[in-house]
């Protein structure tokens, strides 16, 4: 499953800021900073407008989680952001306990994931957590161990984000709360939840040895995510989705697809309301089951705007 899915969830991006928080890494070189050129498939920023809207309201696609060095939000989207009755997210992360959600992370039944791989696997894995990741097997052992593979599996962006990582999420959600905005979730914990927990553990485990196995390749395509941002395109960020083998279609449907059709009617509401700004994961804009396209369906008019 592609990094951009798997991170593709706020509950995990929760989990791994406290990882990162937790344990030191180093930065990869930096990527440039947003200065590609707008075109017709090649923004972040998206207005939207028509369909009987008294006022326009505006779509923002994010990187859950970003190095410092990469995070940029211009002066023309914080504008949006102020001009905004609603402000939206995936989920509401100020509703969001944090010992619910690191309870969520453990496998259930007091199990760790050695009672699921073979010896051979699992030192596999300890030893690239020590080598790579500076945790010490004691501490894997006792405590990050227990945790579920998709959570655990986000340690291996820690090398690529430092020690001091930015969330589009946490801060328009600050930006909101200081200009005293309504702020709303699209899902609830309780949903992102549900969504995780339909992976089932054994397919966790694949994809977590794969990516150490393989972590060249992951380190490939989590810089050409980066880079795809970066360039604002979410056209190629969608490609990079639909890369995917076909055993992961039944999890791009589940997390991508099925989600974003689901949204559709609660942001008609919000845009019903007043000017709303929404800000959900990058990898749901593009495409025909994006939610851009599905908003066009609605009779709306989308169209990409400047950053800055």
């Amino acid at each position: 499953m592609s990094i951009l899915i798997r991170l593709s969830k706020p509950l995990i991006f929760i989990v791994a800021i406290g990882l990162l928080a937790c344990e030191a890494s180093k930065n990869v070189a930096s990527t440039p900073k947003m200065d590609e050129p707008l075109t017709s498939n090649n923004s972040l920023l998206w207005q939207i407008s028509g369909n009987g809207l008294k006022a326009p309201s505006y779509l923002f696609g994010t990187m859950h989680i970003i190095s410092n060095e990469n995070y940029f939000f211009g002066e023309n989207a914080k504008k949006k952001v102020k001009s905004a009755k609603n402000v939206v997210f995936e989920m509401d992360l100020s509703k969001v306990n944090i010992v619910e959600t690191g309870l969520a992370a453990i496998i259930p039944g007091g199990k760790s994931i050695k009672d699921y791989l073979s010896e051979e696997d699992y030192n596999e894995v300890l030893i690239f957590m020590k080598d790579s990741m500076d945790i010490n097997p004691a501490m894997f052992k006792s405590a990050y161990s227990k945790m579920k593979p998709i959570f655990l599996e986000q340690f291996l962006i820690t090398k690529y984000l430092g020690n001091n990582p930015e969330s589009y999420e946490t801060n328009i959600g600050d930006m909101a709360k200081s200009q005293n905005k309504k702020i709303y979730g699209l899902e609830t914990f309780e949903e992102q939840l549900s969504f995780l927990d339909k992976m089932p553990i054994e397919q966790q485990l694949e994809n977590l040895v794969e990516s150490i196995r393989n972590f060249a390749d992951t380190r490939e395509s989590f810089n050409k995510m980066i880079q795809k941002y970066l360039n604002q395109d979410i056209e190629g960020l969608g490609v990079l989705i639909n890369e995917e083998d076909t055993k992961e279609q039944f999890y791009q449907e589940e997390l991508l697809n099925k989600r974003n059709t689901n949204w559709i009617p609660k942001l008609m509401k919000y845009f019903d309301e007043g000017s709303t700004f929404v800000a959900v994961g990058a990898g749901h804009l593009s495409g025909p089951n994006g939610v851009i396209e599905l908003l066009r369906n609605k009779g709306y008019k989308v169209e990409p705007i400047s950053m800055d």
